[in-house]
């Protein structure tokens, strides 16, 4: 006769009373939210492969990373520092200091970063954009020598940089503006420094249009030209943003843009009343951001709709730290994001996974009351192909959630074995419960 060895097909099970079980701890936002703000003058972001913004503790300098430029979590922390940059003159904000979490990270040679410095258009006018640079130094111990041509859009003055982790800060060229013939239109040459005196062209004159050469993109606007690697890239370079909205990044027509447009960035976040949907477009490259506030400690679905190709989505605490995401950067992982979230604000981004565009979709963000863990008394006994299930009264609960799947601990979404009674949750009002249907 001949010896069969028995080999046991596991069966994990939980409880939840009155709803699905406890969410595991380590999404309790004081548990997982890392950034933190450090010292008075540094801050801290937590920065996933779908791309995000770092900003230092005064909101004056933020660095924005387009998706997949890490292929992991980063921490960056921006630090303001005490020197300033160049001359006490010419600095206009100080200096900041980049570093990254871990320091093994690097920045690709295909990839750059947007570095930019928030300013009020009334000030940038004062100075003039063509007068300002943003200047870099990887060495500490060295001057700002490294200087890039500074544009403006809508409250920023940027420039990209192929370097992340470096001192920056943005100066001007001349010196301030003091001079005499500034409080009427009259120039002399005694007053070089005065913006409104000077030959220079009118950065705001876009009619003449540049001849970029091979290699380069031209950008809508006709009088810039970016590097063709910087095409489609996920971050846009022109000031226009043509660059990551052009119908070439996904070879057809895309979508207009929707009417919560701009709301590419944590500033610009849409605002999405709870329980109600809103419809977006998605061009090629682009990237919409909204936020929620919830009072209290609430269950969090968000949900998006989409009758072809469904967006990512990645929710993050007010701080820019990920919570939780539907994808690691590579393929879809799940529909949704199911989350019970401590009162505060929050931001959803959702973006296209291969960069390629969306015509419509919704999101929609639900909150709910959280419900009771189950009890922990549970124990089943296998019987032929049927589970049979038993714990003790729970003080307080109506009714109970049976949840079963192949992996101790959850997620409780059974993959191969689904019991005749049907998918997790199941509910009951009794203390017992049986499974059946399971392969012997």
């Amino acid at each position: 006769m001949k010896n069969f060895k028995i080999i046991p097909w596991m069966l994990c099970f939980a409880l939840a009373a009155c709803g699905r079980p406890v969410t595991n701890t380590g999404n309790n936002i004081s548990e997982t939210d890392s950034t933190e703000t450090a010292t008075a003058n540094a801050q801290e972001s937590v920065v996933p492969v779908t791309g995000g913004q770092a900003t230092s503790h005064d909101g004056i300098l933020s660095i924005v990373f387009s998706p997949l430029t890490f292929d992991q979590l980063v921490t960056v922390k921006i630090e303001k520092l005490e020197e300033q940059p160049a001359s006490e003159t010419r600095s206009i904000f100080g200096a900041y200091r980049v570093s990254l979490s871990p320091e093994t990270v690097t920045l690709a040679s295909t990839k750059t970063v947007r570095v930019q410095f928030a300013m009020a258009e009334e000030e940038v006018e004062a100075v003039g954009v063509n007068d300002m640079r943003v200047v870099l130094r990887t060495n500490p111990e060295a001057e700002f020598e490294v200087q890039q041509e500074a544009r403006y859009l809508e409250g920023k003055v940027w420039s990209t940089s192929s370097v992340v982790v470096a001192d920056f800060g943005l100066i001007r060229t001349t010196e301030p503006n003091n001079c005499e013939c500034n409080v009427d239109d009259s120039c002399s040459e005694n007053c070089p420094c005065d913006p409104d005196c000077s030959d220079g062209p009118d950065p705001s004159d876009t009619g003449t249009p540049t001849n970029c050469q091979d290699g380069e993109f031209a950008c809508h606007s006709g009088d810039q030209c970016i590097p063709q690697i910087y095409f489609c890239d996920g971050l846009p370079q022109c000031n226009d943003g043509s660059d990551e909205t052009d119908n070439a990044c996904n070879g057809t027509t895309g979508p207009a843009a929707d009417a919560f447009e701009p709301d590419n960035t944590y500033s610009q976040a849409t605002v999405i009343p709870l329980g109600e949907a809103q419809t977006h477009t998605l061009p090629a490259g682009d990237g919409d951001f909204v936020k929620f506030t919830i009072e209290t400690r609430q269950e969090v679905l968000v949900t998006t709709v989409s009758n072809f190709l469904k967006p990512a989505i990645t929710l993050y605490t007010e701080n820019h730290s990920q919570i939780a995401s539907t994808t690691d950067g590579f393929f879809e992982q799940a529909p949704n994001i199911n989350e019970v979230l401590e009162a505060g604000t929050y931001f959803v981004y959702a973006f296209s996974q291969d960069g390629s565009a969306i015509n419509s979709y919704s999101i929609k963000v639900d909150a709910s009351e959280p419900l009771a863990p189950g009890p922990q008394n549970l124990s089943a006994t296998l019987e032929g192909s049927t589970a049979v299930l038993s714990w003790n009264t729970l003080e307080g609960a109506a009714s109970y959630h049976v949840y079963y799947g192949e992996m101790s601990g959850g997620p409780y979404e059974p993959f191969s074995a689904i019991a005749t009674e049907g998918q997790p949750p199941l509910n009951t009002e009794e203390t017992t419960f049986s499974l059946s249907g399971f392969p012997a």
